[in-house]
This record gives structure tokens, C-alpha cells and sequence, in this order.
């Protein structure tokens, strides 16, 4: 403890408000830096851990918000961070998490009964305020804003507490798949007694992005962002403790780097390799390689606002017509992809197969379309996101070129991932954008909410349509599943005739692993670490 040995008065006026200016100062630094190498307030510093994993990983988390992004990437950690009311199993069952039952009252009405004896990660006790905090906010109820998972919630009406560990949740319509949306990691409960009882609500998200509390097996130890991210193990989780102690996520964005980390065994885990280094790492001597179909299709968004060019549907099929799928996948992917025109991917329940391993490639046709069209700007704007997935920028230079092969001309805006966040939410966002999008296996309805807009939420890439509208409505408060699939079927229809989006490939996902790590890589991509094991070193 350090000790003050100055004159032997009070300091003065003046000397405790340059100190706490300069406290002040740490405070916003720490919040915008990341999170230093810390235990939770007022308890010592952990522990040595007894067992280690270190994952390699190509692109960092966007933030310790679960509701505030729709980033996979950052899904896949905040898992073991916070829970759930529902999990959903690896084999896509719905088990308990902080809820331990769930029944549908009536069309209007779900009640959930809550786990008791769920810690949170500075002690506090989990309950019923924690359920309604987050539910008003996803659904963005009261004095609460619009979250990224606002679309998948707009259809909750009211919270409300009906017994001790009890909570009811009404909707404005019938909604049969409320379970499914509660099992989302975006859907993870937060503390209330950290955000919702502070009387400057800005102010307590801030100081809780610097000091992230959740119910999950692992508590945020440090965050150096671009770097990596250290959790320890929470003892008290209900789950029982995780035999990873301590769990490293290093980002590497260059696959080599990430490969050699791993193959010099100061990794455990990579992720996304490339179909060239498989046959490598598997004959490593004590390494394995592990594919599988992964949940995420890398996407091209194309913008609908009426200022844009690409409002125009002609506009967007020519896109579509001008880009070959194939080649982006054997060139550039290096076969790790599958051409699919829906992002409705297997094996999602409803997943289309008309529009699945097909595409449309035809410069001819696309170039025909484009001269029938009078175009007030034929330079169109491309962003994409800097060193954020695999090959990204490749893939951008080649959709570049096979636009101007149709004479359409493309300026191609690299961004680092914090600007280009801020871009694509922007009413004066670009005409297209390059992503990933989760294949939405927690259930095909998700994606297809992303592009309706309604009087709060007006997303730059939407389907404005009457039948999509009637068919979304219905599909998504129907009880009978059988017409709900019929209705899925319609939908991706629908979306493939209006393009919002155009999905360029499922990617098949890769993992190299050490074989001392007993670990299974989840169909969902979730980096699920709790049931982990591994031999002390």
C-alpha cells in the first residue's frame, strides 16, 4: 500500500482534484484498452492453474456485450462466459441452464422457472431482476434501445416476476419458438445489480465492458484486444468447476501463424486452416485435424435504401449474375466452402436444398442487365472489414474484378473492425458490404427477421414485400411445425428473388488440435470449453 508522506496537513483542495482526474483518466484508458490481468474485486490474485489450453483464433471478440453485436466470433467466447436460460445441446436439443423449466401458458404467455443457487462472478446471487433486465433490453421494452438482437425479441410485450423464481414472458403474438431465441448465446442473461439498478444506465455499460461479470464456467481474468483473451475457471458455476483452469484465446490473423503456433505446441487449438495444411498437421506427430460443415456463410450485403444503386432488384441480381461462386471457392478458399444461395444452411431444420451446393453465374446475362439500366453513379463502394476473416481480402479483390468485368465499377473501402461496426449500421452505410453470417442453427427463422423491417428497426439491406411479410408473420407464430417448414421453404425463396444478401459459400470449418486436448468441436462453432479436458502438464 502506497502512503502519503507529505507535510503533515490535509492535502489540498487542488491536489485531490489532479488526482482524481488522473484516476479518472486510467479508468476510460482501461475501458478502451481492454482489461488488465485481474481477479475480481476485492479477492486475491488466482491461483497458479493447474491445466492450460491455448486457442488460436483468427479474429478477436467485438466486445463483452452479448446483446450489442451479432458477431460469431465473439458468440464463440462469451459462451463460457455467460449463460442462458435455455442451452441448446450440441445435437441442437434444448436442455436447462439458469432456467430449469419452461411451458407455454397460453398463445400469448411462456412462464420460466429459474435455477436457484446460481452465483454471479463477484459473488452476487442470480434471480429473477437479472431475467427481466435482459429481456426488457433485448427486446428493447421501456427506457431501453434497440439491441443487435432486437429483431429476434421485438415480439416480447412484457416481463414480469410471477413467483420467487418464477417469471412470466407475454408477446404481442403467439410465439412457439421463444425457447429456441432463449437458447441464442446473444440472448445470455447479465447482471442487474451491475446495469440496471445505476442510476447513469451509459455509464454502468461502460465501467461493465471494463469488468465483465457473468454466471458462466469461466470469469474474464484479462483482454488485450487484437491480442488475446485470458479467462480462469469460476469454481462456484453451477455446472460444476471445468477442468480447464486457465483458457487462453490468442488472435492470429494469418493462417501460417496460427498453424505454427500450434504446431510448435504453444497452442492447443486452431482454428480455420486451410485445406493445404490438413495432410501437415495431421501426420504432426500428437496433432489431429478436425473438419466438419461449420454455421457461418461468408455473405455479400447489398444495401436497399432508396438512395442507393443497389435498391434497384435489376441491380442485384446483375451482382449475383456476375460473381462465380466456384471459382471464389477453389481459388481463393481453397475448397473449404460449398456455393449456396440462401444462408439457410444444413442441417438446419428447413434448410432448402433447391438452393443449397447451386449458384447462378452468368456475366452475360448480369452485363445485358446493366445496360438496360440508366445508373446516376456506377462506382459502387465495397466495405470490408480489415484482417477479420480468412482470406477476406482476396475474396474482396476478386468480387472486384468480376463486377468491373460486367461494367460495374467498385471502390473497395478497407476498414478496421470498430469503423466498419459503425459503417454498416449507418442510415448512410455503403451499397455493399462482405461478412460472415451465422448459419443460424438455433432455427431457420432468425435469418429471415434480419431483413424485415418494421417502425423502430430499418436495416440497410431489408425485403419490403407484402407476401414475405404475411408468410414471415405467420411462419413465426404457427404452432403446427409442419407448416412452419412449408413456410421456411417460402421464405428462402422469397429472399433469393429479392437478394437483400447474396451468400457466396458455406464454409467448412477446420480445427487443428493437440491430441492431449479431449475437446469436440460443436456443429454450431460455439468454442464451448466446459466440457474440455486435457493432460496436466
Amino acid at each position: 500500500m502506497n502512503t502519503f508522506r507529505g507535510r503533515d496537513h490535509e492535502p489540498s483542495l487542488r491536489f485531490l482534484l489532479i488526482l482524481m482526474g488522473i484516476v479518472s483518466v486510467i479508468a476510460v484508458a482501461s475501458a478502451a484498452c481492454g482489461i488488465l490481468d485481474s481477479g475480481p474485486p476485492g479477492e486475491p490474485p488466482p491461483a497458479e492453474p493447474e491445466v492450460r489450453v491455448v486457442a488460436a483464433m483468427p479474429v478477436d471478440i467485438a466486445g463483452w456485450d452479448p446483446h450489442s453485436h451479432r458477431c460469431h466470433a465473439t458468440d464463440s467466447v462469451l459462451a463460457n462466459v455467460f449463460d442462458p436460460l435455455i442451452w441448446r445441446s450440441a445435437d441442437h436439443e434444448l436442455e436447462p441452464a439458469l432456467a430449469t423449466a419452461w411451458w407455454q401458458e397460453s398463445e400469448h404467455t411462456w412462464r420460466l422457472e429459474l435455477r436457484e443457487g446460481v452465483l454471479w462472478h463477484d459473488g452476487e446471487m442470480f434471480g429473477p431482476d437479472d431475467v427481466i433486465y435482459s429481456l426488457q433490453r433485448l427486446a428493447g421494452i421501456g427506457e431501453y434501445e434497440m439491441t443487435a438482437r432486437y429483431p429476434h425479441f421485438r415480439g416480447v410485450a412484457e416481463v414480469t416476476q410471477t413467483d420467487a423464481m418464477e417469471i412470466e414472458i407475454r408477446t404481442h403474438v403467439p410465439d412457439p419458438l421463444l425457447p429456441q431465441r432463449l437458447s441464442q448465446p446473444g440472448a445470455a442473461i447479465l447482471p442487474a445489480h451491475r446495469l440496471a439498478r445505476a442510476e447513469d444506465l451509459e455509464e454502468a455499460e461502460r465501467t461493465f465492458a471494463a469488468d465483465p461479470v457473468g454466471t458462466g464456467p469461466y470469469r474474464v481474468l484479462a483482454w488485450h484486444p487484437d491480442e488475446r483473451i485470458r479467462l480462469g475457471f469460476f469454481s462456484d458455476h453451477w455446472r460444476g468447476a471445468a477442468a480447464i483452469t486457465d483458457l487462453t484465446f490468442m488472435v492470429i490473423p494469418e493462417v501460417q501463424g496460427r498453424i505454427d503456433t500450434l504446431l510448435q505446441r504453444e497452442a492447443d487449438l486452431a482454428l480455420y486452416l486451410r485445406f493445404a495444411d490438413w495432410t501437415r498437421i495431421g501426420e504432426s506427430p500428437g496433432h489431429r485435424v478436425v473438419r466438419q460443415i461449420g454455421p457461418q456463410v461468408v455473405a455479400l450485403h447489398l444495401s436497399t435504401r432508396s438512395r442507393t444503386e443497389t435498391a434497384d432488384v435489376r441491380v442485384r441480381e446483375a451482382i449475383e449474375l456476375a460473381i462465380d461462386e466456384q471459382y471464389l471457392i477453389d481459388e481463393i478458399l481453397l475448397g473449404t466452402g460449398t456455393p449456396t444461395r440462401t444462408t439457410i444452411t444444413p442441417p438446419t431444420p428447413g434448410s432448402p436444398p433447391e438452393l443449397y451446393n447451386t449458384h447462378v453465374y452468368h456475366p452475360e446475362r448480369a452485363r445485358a442487365i446493366l445496360e438496360s439500366i440508366p445508373l446516376d453513379e456506377p462506382r459502387l463502394t465495397l466495405l470490408v472489414p480489415q484482417e477479420r476473416y480468412p482470406a477476406i481480402d482476396a475474396l474482396a479483390d476478386a468480387i472486384v474484378e468480376m463486377l468491373a468485368s460486367v461494367g460495374l465499377s467498385v471502390y473497395q473501402d478497407v476498414k478496421p473492425m470498430p469503423e466498419y461496426r459503425e459503417i454498416i449500421t449507418d442510415d448512410n452505410g455503403p451499397e455493399m458490404y462482405l461478412s460472415l453470417e451465422a448459419g443460424c442453427s438455433v432455427n431457420a427463422l432468425t435469418s429471415f427477421e434480419l431483413w424485415a423491417a418494421d417502425e423502430r428497426y430499418q436495416p440497410s439491406s431489408q425485403i419490403v414485400d407484402e407476401t414475405f411479410t404475411r408468410v414471415l408473420r405467420r411462419a413465426t407464430s404457427e404452432q403446427s411445425s409442419e407448416i412452419r417448414a412449408r413456410d421456411i421453404r417460402a421464405l428462402a425463396e422469397l429472399t433469393a428473388r429479392f437478394r437483400p444478401v447474396i451468400p457466396l459459400a458455406h464454409l467448412l470449418v477446420s480445427y487443428g488440435i493437440d491430441t492431449e486436448l479431449e475437446w469436440t468441436p460443436r456443429p454450431d462453432g460455439l468454442l464451448w470449453m466446459w466440457p474440455a479436458v486435457r493432460a496436466p502438464n
